[in-house]
């Protein structure tokens, strides 16, 4: 892909609307790999940034059971997800995602955790980059925001209504100049979840 190409897309995707000397450079540390997410109605996408298509597709939910039994440590509690928690019976069901929207954080949090396992990848080692609702309310944001830096530690974010596919995701998020967008750890630590406004506005 050309740069003038890679300028065109950042600029649909109003993932570029201050300019680059607005922002601190970058660290010595960037990560140089980017996990995508890519909500959509009720599923969750997942994958490396640069691949054609994600790794994992699946419905955005959890189920559990156990957790009781009359004696303790009798029964412990187990967690299902995707598919594999949809075909359960007798289990609790949480969906932690609808209409592209995250509704449960508990449940999505879980869902993260095992979603960067399956990819075998430490939160720690990579950018995070998912879409999100253009509806929702901004202290939304910054709760998605908070999470992935302080829950994950990641070191750098990024989170934008603008992506229609997990492709677009994947090819934009994939180009060296897109690094520039990211929220970085050192932005997170001085702003607070409120950078996300300021580094992706919509």
């Amino acid at each position: 892909m050309s740069k003038r190409t890679t300028h065109a897309i950042l600029s649909a995707a109003s993932v570029m609307l201050i300019t680059l000397a607005s922002y601190a450079p970058l660290s010595a540390n960037t990560p140089e790999q980017t996990v995508v997410f890519y909500l959509s109605g009720d599923r969750i996408q997942a994958g490396i940034a640069g691949e054609g298509g994600p790794r994992i597709n699946m419905p955005a939910v959890i189920a559990t059971s156990g957790g009781g039994g009359p004696m303790i440590g009798m029964q412990r509690t187990a967690t299902y997800y995707g598919d594999d928690a949809l075909s359960r019976t007798g289990v609790t069901t949480t969906y932690a995602v609808q209409s592209q929207r995250i509704v449960d954080r508990n449940a999505f949090e879980k869902i993260v955790r095992h979603l960067l396992a399956r990819l075998a990848v430490e939160p720690e080692d990579v950018a995070i980059v998912i879409n999100e609702t253009a509806s929702g309310p901004d202290s939304e944001r910054e709760q998605t925001t908070q999470l992935f830096f302080e829950s994950f530690n990641v070191p750098a974010f990024f989170m934008t209504p603008h992506f229609s596919s997990w492709a677009m995701a994947s090819q934009t998020s994939s180009q060296s100049i897109f690094a520039e967008t990211l929220i970085t750890r050192d932005e997170y630590d001085e702003i607070g979840p409120t950078v996300i406004h300021r580094k992706s506005p919509r």
